[in-house]
């Protein structure tokens, strides 16, 4: 069977092409998706249309029945055929896709439709969100005075927290890295978007899922997905209508890893309320 690519990652471009021999190997099949790992660990996943671009990511033009991928199937580049036994992605109509998610462009006043992801669930019956409130404390002061510790402990604090194939604790570290590229004004002249993001994936990938390790690692360069573009062009075009439709585009990713993300977006605001909360 045959089946078109609609769009394809920059990067997942880059991959296949910088060693067209190379095997990728089924690493889990999902319902609308299917994650290849190559021996090196670098990642392509094929998506259902519904997914949408990511930074490893194949959109198909039509759903698929991933159920036949098995952990351990083989695929193999071929032309512009990505290939296993059964099934051929024809990569040919793929229109490419940048991950690279635009910078600078945080509103100086924040949307009353975001401040509500500024306020975490009550650390006192939650071990999650006692820890959320943790790391939140240590980035705010990480971030006021360029402290790579901080950023290290609370990516200890964090990393691997919670259950699934993206915990809890990774979803929010996400969504801090996506707060840096977009606000990189948040941080001192002299301290570096990069260097704080590899002192979150230089402790997490250590403790956490290898899948979540790789959308760390993305995030870490600058690369997100679809959602957070869209997200980042509602804030640039001061829209509240594409704000709301962009954060439910977030909300639905997974099962709660979009509103944990958001959670670590606005990491600072929460912060700030409770170093101003007269209970500390």
């Amino acid at each position: 069977m045959i089946c078109p690519a609609r769009s394809i990652s920059t990067i997942a471009a880059e991959r296949l092409l910088a060693d067209p021999a190379r095997r990728w190997i089924v690493f889990s099949s999902h319902r609308r998706a299917c994650n290849l790992r190559a021996k090196d660990g670098e990642i392509i996943t094929l998506v259902h249309p519904q997914v949408g671009d990511g930074p490893f990511h194949i959109v198909l033009v039509r759903a698929l029945d991933f159920s036949p991928l098995s952990p351990g199937v083989q695929f193999r580049l071929h032309g512009q055929m990505l290939q296993t036994t059964d099934l051929a992605i024809d990569l040919r109509p793929a229109r490419p896709w940048n991950p690279v998610l635009p910078a600078a462009i945080w509103p100086l006043q924040i949307p009353a439709s975001m401040r509500q992801y500024s306020l975490i669930a009550n650390p006192a019956n939650d071990e999650t969100g006692r820890r959320m409130q943790q790391a939140s404390l240590l980035l705010h002061r990480a971030t006021l005075h360029c402290r790579h510790s901080d950023v290290t402990k609370a990516a200890q604090i964090l990393a691997g927290v919670g259950a699934g194939l993206t915990p809890a604790g990774d979803d929010f570290l996400l969504g801090v890295m996506v707060r840096w590229r977009l606000q990189p004004s948040l941080l001192p002249g002299h301290c570096l978007v990069d260097e704080l993001s590899r002192c979150i994936t230089g402790i997490a990938i250590n403790r956490t899922t290898w899948l979540s390790g790789r959308w760390l690692l993305a995030a870490a360069n600058g690369y997100f997905a679809a959602p957070w573009h869209r997200l980042a062009h509602a804030l640039a075009a001061d829209s509240p209508a594409e704000l709301q439709l962009a954060l439910q585009h977030i909300l639905s990713i997974g099962a709660s890893s979009g509103a944990d993300a958001l959670k670590g977006l606005m990491y600072h605001e929460y912060a700030e309320i409770c170093l101003s909360s007269p209970t500390r």
